[in-house]
């Protein structure tokens, strides 16, 4: 007997009966058509039964599988260490805000001069140590632009270290914000689209077209006033 949902298939089948009773015949029914369970397609391990045809097949699948995974753990590597030395300079500087023991108008004087002296440094060490002295290690910067940096400059953290010392922390706390945003504007000029019109971005790609112009990464200030500003 047919379902109006299901279409039922019947056959028919032979029942043996028991001594002495002829065989008697049935008819059973069952559905033409079973619906189909898609299951997603298996990312890793590879599915064995499609590296069966050749053992080349199979070894191809798994490189290209595990080409996939390096990038990935590439691409966190770089974000920890480039974004978390970001997070950590911020989270420094709020830190030495909330515990500074000036009053609010000599700590906001003290953190803009710390966010103008890092600015000046920043200049002069681009300009005179990077480009006059280790020329070689950041020459390869300028021939890979678009490679992750994933160098912590230990020097950078040990001159923070005797500003504390030297200075206080609302001071550091200015110089540690200028460099967050400092290493935040050089990520997004080598990592966003190279036509981006925002100014600070198309100042920086300049420099590594132009080797002696356009020093500056964090502001444009310093260029101005030392006449290497690209006209």
């Amino acid at each position: 007997m047919a379902h109006r949902d299901i279409s039922l298939r019947c056959r028919t089948w032979s029942l043996s009966g028991h001594t002495g009773h002829r065989a008697s015949r049935a008819k059973v029914c069952e559905p033409s058509k079973v619906a189909k369970v898609e299951r997603p397609p298996r990312l890793w391990p590879p599915n064995p039964l499609k590296c069966r045809q050749t053992g080349l097949a199979c070894l191809r699948l798994i490189f290209r599988k595990a080409i996939v995974y390096v990038r990935c753990i590439w691409w966190l590597m770089t974000a920890l260490i480039y974004f978390g030395e970001m997070l950590v300079a911020s989270l420094i500087a709020i830190v030495l805000l909330a515990i500074s023991p000036f009053r609010v108008s000599s700590g906001a004087a003290l953190f803009a001069a710390g966010v103008i002296t890092w600015t000046l440094a920043e200049y002069v060490v681009h300009r005179f140590v990077l480009h006059g002295f280790v020329t070689t290690k950041h020459g390869l910067h300028h021939a890979n632009p678009d490679e992750a940096v994933l160098n912590i400059f230990w020097q950078i953290w040990a001159c923070f270290a005797l500003i504390f010392l030297i200075a206080g922390g609302a001071f550091l706390a200015g110089a540690l914000v200028a460099y967050a945003w400092y290493l935040f504007v050089h990520h997004c000029a080598h990592h966003r689209h190279e036509h981006s019109r925002l100014p600070l971005l198309k100042h920086h790609r300049s420099h590594h077209k132009f080797a002696t112009r356009n020093y500056g990464v964090s502001t444009t200030l310093w260029d101005h006033v030392f006449g290497t500003m690209l006209r």
